[in-house]
């Protein structure tokens, strides 16, 4: 296992075990904890939920990202970063598992080329349309009696009501990553492919300015 391995949850400094962002406060200098103070609100709640919602494998791929966290806090993004979160969870999140029934496809597909959300007017119209699939898709999951996908959706359209707050990534990453069933497996790693490009619009194109250290550091925990 390589040293710079990417755990689950929060850790006491002496466990020697430590998340995606008590790597990122490792690498910036900062006492260790899962909140460094270097990084935006809205990145750290999405690291936070994608590196304790996913698998060992899975979370190693957060690594590359962590470096370009640093100095995100206070950088005037939160808000846009905010509104990418929103569209990803409706336009995106949601018409993947409304897809897992064919009958409802059709407004899957109204809702994913629905126009980028970037503002209220945006999110009350979209969430017009997720309202009707949310009744159509609990209708037929009931009638199909697939409860695990039921409970899936749930979690799904709680995420898209609160999408515009830091809330929703939990109740997004708890849909994806407990989903049950062989059917779910393909959209599930979509998603988790699609989430990590979404971590990648939040973030800096480049690291922004750092000391040699924190370089060092980044090179050597990031691998890039």
């Amino acid at each position: 296992m390589s040293d710079y391995f990417l755990h689950s949850g929060s850790h006491d400094a002496s466990e020697g075990k430590r998340c995606a962002m008590e790597w990122v406060a490792y690498i910036a200098g900062e006492p260790h904890s899962d909140s460094p103070a270097c990084v935006s609100p809205v990145l750290k709640a999405f690291g936070i939920a994608l590196n304790d919602r996913w698998d060992d494998e899975q979370r190693q791929k957060l690594r590359p990202y962590l470096a370009r966290c640093i100095g995100t806090a206070g950088d005037g993004r939160d808000e846009e970063r905010a509104w990418l979160a929103t569209d990803w969870l409706i336009r995106e999140f949601t018409p993947a598992f409304l897809e897992l029934v064919p009958s409802i496809v059709p407004l899957a597909a109204k809702i994913r080329a629905h126009h980028p959300i970037q503002n209220t007017t945006d999110l009350n119209h979209a969430t017009l349309l997720v309202n009707i699939a949310r009744k159509d898709a609990a209708a037929a999951w009931t009638a199909a009696g697939t409860g695990a996908w039921a409970a899936a959706w749930a979690a799904a359209g709680t995420a898209a009501g609160t999408a515009a707050g830091t809330a929703a990534w939990d109740a997004a990453w708890t849909a994806a990553g407990t989903a049950a069933g062989d059917a779910l497996e393909p959209t599930v790693i979509r998603l988790q492919a699609s989430a990590l490009d979404l971590f990648d619009r939040m973030l800096p194109t480049e690291t922004l300015p750092i000391d040699e250290l924190i370089a060092a550091r980044a090179m050597e925990v990031c691998n890039v």
